[in-house]
């Protein structure tokens, strides 16, 4: 099954076969997909990450709304076959990050309280934290005015937090009236727990190079 946000079931599906998948000028061919039964996943008909292109090296500038493919450093990947992380200096500046499937994990403290992980997630509008997460460290207010809806559905409590700060890769961000909802799906679906989701409003300060043959990624803060 599919998780993800949302106080409904998961949507159930099933794995499919497309013998392509255009992006651009660029082609796949022989991809497996995952099928939701619903008529749509979120808000459309379907999601596509960065990690289609994981053979390459990704880089994301959300300032000039680009993306742009480039080789790894180091040795030629098929994609497919482990390989010992590169450690060449091309690689400095770049955040080792926790690879689970198609998610990339950072390591991030909450100020205040010990280091968590967050998902790194293009599609999010928001960035968000957990329950849990954010209680220990701030205030926690419900927000009746808050629509939140993901592909199981919409969250029915929606909270604020009032004030955090997070720190990752070298950055300390503030981040002012936080939504704060129930990750337990987001953390089901990843195997491990999950205390908050880097959305737009984060990353949309930064131009993003994504290495995922080492795990790895590079923010670049874009003044703007």
């Amino acid at each position: 099954n599919l998780s993800g946000i949302g106080d409904k079931a998961d949507p159930t599906g099933y794995l499919g076969f497309a013998e392509s998948v255009r992006v651009g000028d660029v082609e796949f061919r022989n991809c497996i997909v995952h099928v939701s039964d619903k008529k749509s996943v979120g808000e459309a008909a379907g999601l596509i990450g960065p990690a289609i292109f994981e053979r390459f090296l990704v880089t994301l500038d959300f300032f000039r709304r680009e993306l742009s493919l480039g080789l790894p450093p180091g040795p030629v990947w098929d994609g497919e076959t482990p390989v010992t992380r590169y450690q060449g200096k091309e690689l400095d500046g770049f955040t080792r990050v926790v690879r689970i499937n198609s998610d990339l994990l950072v390591d991030t403290r909450i100020e205040g309280g010990p280091e968590r992980f967050f998902l790194v997630d293009t599609g999010a509008t928001l960035t968000m934290i957990s329950n849990a997460a954010a209680r220990q460290v701030t205030k926690v207010r419900q927000d009746s005015d808050m629509r939140i809806k993901g592909i199981s559905g919409e969250v029915k409590n929606v909270f604020s937090a009032n004030k955090v700060f997070l720190i990752f890769a070298g950055f300390r961000q503030e981040n002012r009236d936080v939504s704060s909802i129930d990750l337990s799906g987001i953390s089901r679906g990843a195997g491990t727990e999950i205390s908050g989701i880097m959305g737009m409003p984060l990353l949309s300060l930064f131009r993003l190079t994504i290495d995922y043959r080492d795990g790895a990624v590079k923010f670049e803060f874009t003044a703007h």
